[in-house]
């Protein structure tokens, strides 16, 4: 994944990217969209570390607390 300004990212579920970016969700929108032209759908947002939760493996969560 190529992404102007991702510092990171991480494809832990099958059809799930976490990136770390400081790029607005509608840059990275625009840049997919040029990588992708016909894409199918997808998905853009913000993670608030206060509202997390789930059940994902402690490797998950290790990186997503390094990568906030």
């Amino acid at each position: 994944l190529s992404v102007p300004g991702v510092a990171n990212w991480w494809h832990y579920l099958g059809s799930t990217y976490l990136i770390k970016t400081d790029a607005s969700p509608f840059d990275v929108q625009d840049h997919i969209r040029k990588l992708m032209p016909n894409s199918t759908l997808f998905f853009i947002a913000e993670i608030d570390k206060s509202t997390t939760a789930g059940m994902l493996a402690n490797e998950a969560w290790d990186w997503i607390k390094k990568n906030q």
